[in-house]
């Protein structure tokens, strides 16, 4: 039996992490972190009638013109190699990748409202507090797949605020991307 690919190594890592509701997995912390922040609670599922994970490279406004009803906050993954980031690289040879493995976690949140929300901030932290939790821990780094590394590089980047009609609807609501991108590196 081969090897996967260390991208599908990543991906699978990063899944389970997002899914998890201990071991201070995402679906775990998400719900302190509402509670902290004082936003509405949810959770993350890939299965079912309204899953709000997807693995893919999808963009949403395609998604909804093709007659996808989002389940929000909507999570989509997607999931890139380099052997380029950074300054200190690894060379990729021959008979295997050893570069980075960049994965994309974009979620999308919404307000129902015909009014400007009164708080664009805190689903963004909560979010923010969540995903950095579920992956810079002892608990995460004890639950690396072998050949696989993470050394805190995470980004987690607050989108506008746009007004749009992104609701299975069709009603204008306010919709918010946070971008959140982790590298990971191969190791031997």
């Amino acid at each position: 039996m081969s090897t996967p690919a260390i991208s599908f190594t990543a991906s699978n890592f990063v899944l389970e992490r997002l899914l998890d509701t201990a071991n201070d997995g995402f679906n775990q912390l998400i719900l302190e972190t509402t509670a902290t922040y004082g936003v509405t609670p949810f959770q993350l599922s890939d299965s079912g009638n309204a899953p709000n994970l997807l693995v893919g490279r999808f963009d949403l406004p395609s998604l909804i013109k093709s007659g996808f009803q989002p389940n929000y906050p909507l999570c989509i993954m997607s999931v890139a190699k380099s052997d380029t980031i950074g300054r200190n690289s690894l060379q990729v040879t021959p008979s295997t990748f050893s570069g980075s493995i960049i994965v994309s976690l974009d979620f999308y949140v919404v307000t129902d409202c015909g009014s400007v929300p009164a708080d664009g901030q805190s689903v963004y932290q909560a979010v923010e507090d969540a995903v950095v939790g579920a992956f810079s821990t002892d608990v995460s780094y004890a639950l690396m797949p072998q050949g696989l590394t993470f050394n805190d590089e995470a980004l987690v980047e607050q989108g506008r605020m746009e007004f749009g009609p992104l609701s299975s609807s069709g009603d204008p609501v306010w919709c918010q991307m946070i971008a959140c991108t982790l590298v990971f590196r191969r190791v031997a």
